[in-house]
C-alpha cells in the first residue's frame, strides 16, 4: 500500500487522512476543511474540539492480494532457509508490514508455527541485519534495499517450485 488517504465527513466538514504503512499503522496526517459545499452559516463557529471527537480515522481498504503474497512467502521460507537468513528474515518482515496492525506477532505466531515471542525476537534480528526498518518505540516499518534483495531470492526461489 505505501500511501493512501481517506476521507470522513463531520457536518460541513471534511476530515482526510493520509496513511503510510512504511511509516506507522495509523495514520501519519489528518486534515480538517470545510466542504466547499456546505452552507457559510454552518462554519461560522470554525472547527470545533466537538468536531474533532467525532473524527475517527478511516482505515484504507486491505491490499488482500498482496497480504495473501507475502503469507504464502513467509510459508515458503519457513520450509526452506534457516531462521537467521537474510531469505527468512525479509520474508518475516514483509508479512509483518502486511499483517493485523493490532497484533502482527500473533499473526505471524500462527503463520509461521512459532511462539509469539520467537517471531519478535526474529523481528528485532531483520531490524538488528538491516532488513527492516524501525520506528522508535512503534510497531511497523518497510522493507530496507537490503530487505528486498533478500526477498527477491525468495520470491525467485518460490516462483521456480511452483509455490505461489
Amino acid at each position: 500500500m505505501t500511501k493512501q488517504t481517506t476521507t470522513q465527513r463531520i457536518g460541513p466538514w471534511v476530515v482526510t487522512y493520509e496513511w503510510d504503512d512504511q511509516v506507522a499503522h495509523g495514520p501519519v496526517s489528518v486534515t480538517v476543511t470545510a466542504d466547499p459545499q456546505a452552507d457559510p452559516v454552518d462554519l461560522i463557529g470554525g472547527v470545533t474540539t466537538s468536531v474533532l471527537r467525532q473524527a475517527v480515522p478511516v482505515h484504507p481498504p486491505r491490499d488482500d492480494a498482496r497480504r495473501d503474497r507475502a503469507f504464502d512467502l513467509l510459508r515458503f521460507a519457513v520450509g526452506q532457509y534457516a531462521v537467521s537468513s537474510p531469505e527468512y528474515l525479509s520474508a518475516l518482515s514483509v508479512a509483518y508490514t502486511n499483517a493485523d496492525p493490532t497484533n502482527p506477532s500473533r499473526e505471524l505466531s500462527e503463520l509461521t508455527a512459532k511462539a509469539v515471542d520467537t517471531v519478535k525476537a526474529h523481528l528485532k534480528a531483520a531490524r538488528r541485519e538491516g532488513l527492516l526498518t524501525s520506528n522508535a518505540h512503534r510497531p511497523g516499518g518497510g522493507l530496507t534495499p537490503k530487505g528486498a534483495e533478500a526477498l527477491a531470492v525468495v520470491i525467485k526461489a518460490a516462483n521456480a517450485a511452483g509455490a505461489h
